[in-house]
């Protein structure tokens, strides 16, 4: 939604990071009907311009929460968390990370040039998006949403529920969340084995305590899905995708988003890591704002420390990280 007037901006004040989820959607915009305007291959190749730029991006979600399974720590401190196995970083006395490759493909994509794999992962990507349904989601939790929760009311209410039930000493109850965790994560058979080995030696007795990121991830998920099957939330057809966003929000400090259902769950969010919100059309405002002053007054606004301006979002985030 930026021009790149605003992208400029943006990358002067912040070091922009992506997500693969971001990747994903972008390329299945190729299998995306025609739009009014503008045709598919177009819309990626603009969105693949402005990727360019800033082609790096975590470690991915369920890849990250397995390792945290197995008993290895994962910041949750707003530090980008990179994939080591990745082919672009590697390791030795020290970590070198080389985003060359990475914008080669995006350069690739912004110049139309689509491989027919790059083709067929678009249309697998696009088929999973369209296949959600929330229905089939309200149907399967039911009643432990009716069982834990029943008594909220509000969205606040069930936040708080969810937090309570995570942190509860049960057995049972803990049972249930890690097989929910594994559920999610789609934890292959041999390191399921492991966990539970260890959650039946009662060496588990929490799983917030035991792998906080996954449990971050778990508890995220009930929140929204509890919250659609109560009525809370108000489920739409790209939510799968939506929600694995807010999973790369602990390693980030600030996040923007132009997204209702991330602006409805950012309290959920808020309450276990210390991430900056920020909603996309004052990001893009603010941004809009400064780009004009760079034109009338470039001294005005040198330098990579942005300057005060009332009611700026950029102020506020870079105030609270500075």
């Amino acid at each position: 939604m930026l021009n790149p007037r605003e992208l400029f901006e943006l990358e002067i004040f912040f070091q922009v990071t992506g997500t693969p989820i971001l990747t994903n959607e972008i390329l299945a915009d190729l299998e995306k009907p025609p739009g009014k305007n503008r045709l598919p291959r177009d819309m990626v190749k603009a969105l693949a311009a402005k990727r360019w730029s800033s082609p790096m991006e975590p470690m991915h979600f369920r890849k990250a929460a397995l390792m945290n399974l197995l008993y290895r720590d994962v910041p949750m401190r707003g530090a980008t968390f990179i994939d080591i196995d990745a082919p672009h970083v590697t390791k030795g006395l020290g970590l070198s990370i080389n985003l060359r490759p990475l914008q080669h493909v995006w350069a690739c994509w912004a110049a139309g040039d689509f491989s027919p794999l790059d083709i067929q992962v678009a249309r697998s990507i696009r088929m999973a998006i369209e296949g959600y349904d929330p229905a089939v989601i309200r149907d399967g939790w039911q009643l432990y949403t009716t069982k834990h929760f029943a008594a909220c009311k509000t969205l606040p209410e069930l936040i708080v529920a969810v937090d309570d039930l995570m942190a509860m000493f049960s057995e049972p109850v803990q049972r249930v969340l890690l097989r929910v965790t594994m559920g999610i994560l789609k934890v292959p058979y041999s390191d399921a084995r492991f966990v539970w080995r260890l959650f039946n030696a009662e060496l588990i007795p929490r799983l917030q305590d035991y792998a906080r990121y996954a449990a971050y991830i778990t508890r995220l998920s009930l929140v929204y899905i509890c919250g659609i099957t109560k009525g809370l939330v108000k489920a739409g057809d790209h939510d799968v995708g939506d929600m694995q966003y807010l999973f790369y929000a602990p390693f980030c400090h600030v996040f923007a988003s132009n997204d209702k259902l991330h602006r409805v769950l950012w309290p959920a969010v808020q309450r276990h890591i210390p991430t900056f919100f920020i909603w996309g059309d004052d990001l893009k405002k603010d941004l809009r704002i400064r780009a004009d002053l760079r034109e009338q007054n470039p001294e005005r606004v040198a330098g990579p420390i942005p300057i005060p301006l009332p009611d700026s979002v950029i102020n506020a985030a870079c105030n609270q990280w500075k």
